[in-house]
């Protein structure tokens, strides 16, 4: 998968942070609209003291790898077989944590065109599963799990990243029961479907353009 992320409302992500008794200061947060993999995040782990929000690489390598074993960093982790990769066996039983995001793009392709698509939670803000690893020169990374498309979804993409009900966020990152996890790894429909103008395509574009509604819309709608 190659989407994109939407981090641009402050105030949407601080509400969903709350809950978690963190704070993103208005001083350090950058908006940006076009998030692509590989970049900067800001995410949240767990520590023995609790929750931590700190600056994330969106991607990594396992510490075991051996030199070139991996043509790019991991970028995403597939739910169903989470527990049997070695590169996530060990992160998902304890190194779980969140990307806070106001919403992300993915692309519908018919024929040889694609038309983008904004999909937002319902709660002002999501919560995309990860999981989390820290580099030996001492910092996060992450890697986004991703399930099978629900509802709408499937018209425009066979997968689609796991977003956590923000009521559950507590039992992804602390509750390290099997049963518990398999359960929050069941994803849900997305509340809202856009279809957009093809200005995100563009890395460049990092700006509110990222999000104008398709003008003529083509079979897939909005919800």
């Amino acid at each position: 998968m190659a989407f994109r992320l939407n981090v641009s409302n402050h105030t949407d992500l601080q509400s969903m942070l709350d809950g978690l008794g963190l704070r993103l200061a208005i001083a350090h947060f950058t908006p940006h609209f076009n998030v692509r993999p590989l970049s900067a995040v800001w995410g949240v782990t767990r520590n023995n003291q609790g929750a931590v929000l700190a600056p994330m690489q969106w991607g990594f390598v396992p510490p075991w790898a051996k030199d070139g074993q991996f043509w790019r960093p991991l970028t995403v982790a597939r739910a169903e077989t989470i527990h049997e990769k070695p590169s996530f066996r060990p992160l998902i039983a304890r190194y779980r944590g969140i990307l806070p995001i106001n919403g992300y793009y993915e692309w519908r392709r018919t024929g040889g065109t694609r038309t983008a698509h904004y999909i937002r939670g319902a709660e002002g803000a999501m919560a995309l599963a990860t999981l989390c690893q820290m580099h030996g020169d001492g910092y996060h990374q992450c890697c986004v799990i991703t399930t099978k498309s629900q509802g709408a979804m499937r018209a425009i993409h066979e997968r689609q990243p796991l977003a956590i009900p923000i009521a559950q966020l507590d039992e992804w990152l602390f509750d390290d029961r099997p049963q518990v996890i398999s359960k929050l790894l069941e994803n849900h429909e997305p509340a809202h479907i856009t279809p957009l103008e093809n200005l995100v395509d563009n890395p460049q574009n990092d700006g509110p353009e990222c999000l104008t509604p398709l003008q003529s819309s083509p079979n897939q709608g909005s919800s």
